[in-house]
């Protein structure tokens, strides 16, 4: 759809992300609970001890029977997108590199799952940004992308599994 090359050249994270992600967003993700909220769902029987304010008085003198009214609840994704930094990431030489690919992939992620007002966080070999959700925070993930660069060996369990470790591009 885009032009690799194109995208990778662009040095702005935040550009990039917008311009691979822009028109592909369909509508938020939904909860498969069902609760008290904003969004109604269905009806159910009426059971005691159920409040009685959900309960379809229209409805109960339509039918003679009590009915409680059920909502979709919506929830929020905490993600943390985890990026390969090991040095064989850095290949092809003078192309466009796996590294690069993955960083483009890892920014548009953030990008989407910011854009639903959901959290995102990022783990690699050497960074580590808990999930937070506001611009300024994709602005510091997106940063933190930037300065990311391939090399050494890539421990993906060790990587996922370790105890947090702030970063100082995280610290800013």
């Amino acid at each position: 759809m885009f032009d690799a090359a194109a995208l990778s050249a662009i040095a702005d994270l935040e550009l990039v992300s917008k311009r691979v992600v822009d028109g592909t967003i369909s509508g938020l993700h939904r909860s498969p609970f069902h609760g008290y909220s904003a969004e109604f769902s269905q009806y159910r029987h009426y059971r005691p001890g159920d409040d009685l304010k959900y309960i379809d008085w229209k409805l109960f003198a339509r039918t003679d029977r009590l009915y409680t009214k059920q909502f979709r609840e919506t929830t929020n994704l905490a993600a943390s997108i985890v990026i390969d930094t090991s040095a064989s990431m850095d290949f092809p030489a003078g192309a466009v590199t796996k590294f690069r690919y993955a960083v483009i992939v890892a920014a548009a992620l953030a990008s989407v799952i910011a854009g639903q007002g959901d959290a995102a966080g990022l783990v690699a070999r050497d960074a580590f940004l808990p999930p937070r959700s506001g611009r300024q925070h994709l602005r510091r993930l997106l940063a933190l992308l930037a300065s990311l660069t391939p090399g050494g060996v890539w421990g993906g369990a060790e990587t996922v599994r370790r105890p947090p470790i702030v970063s100082a591009a995280a610290a800013c």
